[in-house]
């Protein structure tokens, strides 16, 4: 599979619908490169090729996924669906806003999207759930949302995972908490990922990974026995991983045959260098406009 990459202000026409390209471009990220957009801590990626349109989380604020959006060239009223990865802040903050715009558009997530979530104790604690706004609309329309509880075929060749199983690594959820004053943590139980089958292989989109990528990848080579996992693109949430865990996790990744490494987001610079180096692949790290075509 071949990988394009490019960084531009202004987004080209997107792959008409037959032609087999996937094309993602990132409208929030923690970093940017281009003038005219905005960074912030979050995540947000537009998927576009003969599946149609699909936006894969909505990063942090409403203004900054439609400014972004804008400046890229790209009208969100066109999307046809609309992809929740897990209920925190940074992910879901503009999900109000597109669902506003892109009105016909379903929004796929799980119901524990809506569950509270707290970083951190005492007086450094911080609500990092998605909004009471948020959650209340939800909850008034929940026709429009689709609770994703398995794998779930969302378009042809795009699959959403439904959450993803198996023993979480506990570096990727330090502070984390659903209750912190009843010591419930948070594990991230509904974070689920995109598949898109580019014809030569699976791309994973994920949003911050805390399921751990070695349980994604066990469970989507049990879901698709014959495709190859080719490329990973998202929130790794690697900051934090032991060099003993990010030797384990390039092992993985070179037997499940990653080809495309794309970190982004909340992945860690240093951690997805040291990484890129075990996998001896390169790599691009996220940024606001970017684009990948498959």
């Amino acid at each position: 599979m071949t990988t394009t990459i490019t960084s531009t202000p202004k987004a080209t026409s997107a792959p008409a619908r037959g032609d087999g390209v996937i094309r993602l471009t990132t409208l929030v990220d923690n970093c940017v490169r281009a003038q005219g957009l905005v960074a912030q801590h979050g995540l947000s990626i537009l998927a576009e090729g003969s599946f149609g349109r699909i936006l894969f989380d909505t990063g942090a604020t409403d203004s900054v996924l439609m400014d972004n959006a804008a400046s890229l060239g790209l009208d969100l009223s066109t999307v046809d669906h609309i992809v929740l990865s897990h209920g925190h802040w940074d992910h879901g903050g503009g999900l109000m806003a597109a669902m506003d715009v892109a009105k016909d558009a379903p929004v796929w997530m799980h119901h524990a999207a809506l569950l509270p979530r707290v970083h951190g104790r005492g007086e450094s604690a911080r609500d990092i759930a998605l909004s009471e706004a948020l959650r209340l609309r939800l909850v008034r329309e929940i026709s429009r949302w689709k609770d994703v509880r398995e794998l779930t075929e969302i378009a042809p060749g795009v699959w959403a995972t439904g959450p993803v199983s198996g023993t979480r690594p506990g570096w990727s959820h330090a502070g984390l908490w659903q209750n912190a004053i009843l010591d419930v943590p948070d594990m991230v139980p509904e974070e689920q990922a995109l598949v898109l089958d580019s014809g030569e292989g699976l791309a994973l989109l994920v949003g911050c990974a805390h399921f751990g990528l070695a349980n994604l990848f066990a469970q989507v080579r049990s879901e698709f026995p014959d495709k190859q996992i080719v490329a990973v693109v998202g929130g790794l949430h690697l900051e934090s991983a032991p060099d003993e865990a990010l030797m384990e996790l390039a092992q993985q990744m070179k037997d499940v045959g990653i080809r495309s490494f794309h970190p982004c987001h909340c992945s860690g610079w240093e951690a997805s260098h040291r990484l890129a180096g075990m996998l001896a692949l390169p790599m691009s790290y996220g940024k606001v406009g970017q684009i990948l075509s498959f």
